[in-house]
């Protein structure tokens, strides 16, 4: 499960440095959410494939090497990469709205979404970068909740 949520991330990832190499474009971010859906999707249902199926010699190896054999239902495990890839597009989405905005950094406010909690840590120069960024997170689709971290540079005017 943990590789699943570092390639999600990792996916979030390039999406951010994307945006900063073509330039900052609704459309481009639009397209860029949806094939971050896609891929989590798409992603899901490999998963799920890869679960369901049993092989007997896998069986057998797995029982000589562990001493028992352990499945979990695929919708268990679906659901929670369904639930993984809407926090993944929640932060996309997010991400997204600070790199359009003049005021804010992409770069410089980390974000982190579990179950629609969205929590934003990192730098700003300003208690209304704060405001802002907050604001846009509550607008986001998805989003339940959202807990500020953020602090406020030495240097920031408010």
């Amino acid at each position: 499960m943990k590789s699943f949520l570092v390639l999600i991330f990792l996916i979030v990832l390039a999406a951010i440095a994307y945006f900063f190499i073509k330039g900052k474009n609704p459309q481009l971010v639009s397209n860029t959410e949806e094939n971050i859906a896609k891929g989590a999707n798409t992603l899901k249902r490999e998963v799920t494939n890869a679960i369901t199926q049993l092989d007997a010699r896998e069986i057998i190896q797995e029982m000589k090497k562990e001493g028992r054999v352990v499945r979990k239902k695929a919708g268990e495990i679906g659901e929670k990469l369904a639930d993984s890839a809407a926090d993944a597009k929640t932060t996309a989405s997010i991400k997204s709205k600070y790199a359009l905005d003049q005021t804010l950094s992409a770069i410089a406010i980390s974000v982190n979404t579990t179950a629609g909690k969205v929590t934003l840590s990192g730098q700003v120069d300003s208690s209304d970068s704060v405001k802002k960024a907050m604001e846009l997170a509550l607008q986001t689709e998805g989003v339940r909740e959202v807990i500020s971290t953020l602090q406020i540079r030495e240097n920031g005017t408010k």
